[in-house]
């Protein structure tokens, strides 16, 4: 169900994506545009509040595509811009090659804080990553956490560098 013209009414799958698409463009015109406001979590909340149920619209449409494996970038990409989705283990075991040459020119700690950090991009998506406690989580906290990425700059910016990483084509 959606709402249509004011009241609430059933749509096939295939046009409740394309209302997504609808609003999704008109928010972010371009794949980079909403690249970069996905990784914000202030404008990824307001692109999502204008798409058909917001964050439970999202969901449900994870949910009827059978894609609960993907980020909801995935999948709200693949509905407005076309792109192939990836999974969020393909999307980290991409981060790993892709960015390989610049892991390897942080500090190992640093390095293996980053490489945390994606795993659980890997477990629990976008969320995963921005979650407060993530810096708390034994694997991130062992790998050197906080401070460890603190040797690198505002661990603020640093996660948003992360992601835009994990997004990139």
């Amino acid at each position: 169900l959606t709402e249509i013209g004011g009241s609430e009414e059933a749509v096939p799958l295939e046009e409740y994506r394309q209302l997504i698409a609808e609003k999704l463009l008109e928010s972010a015109k371009t794949l980079d545009d909403f690249r970069a406001a996905w990784v914000n979590p202030v404008t990824r909340e307001e692109i999502i509040s204008v798409l058909p149920q917001g964050d439970s619209g999202t969901k449900l449409l994870m949910t009827m595509q059978d894609m609960n494996n993907y980020d909801a970038y995935d999948i709200l990409a693949e509905a407005a811009y076309g792109i192939v989705p990836k999974t969020r283990a393909e999307r980290a075991a991409a981060f790993s090659y892709k960015h390989g040459a610049w892991l390897n020119g942080l500090s190992e700690p640093a390095s293996k804080t980053i490489l945390a950090l994606v795993e659980q991009f890997e477990h629990s998506g976008t969320e995963g990553i921005e979650n407060p406690q993530v810096f708390n989580i034994p694997s991130v906290r062992d790998a050197g956490g906080l401070a460890a990425l603190s040797t690198l700059g505002n661990a603020h910016d640093i996660i948003e560098d992360v992601k835009q990483r994990i997004f990139a084509p």
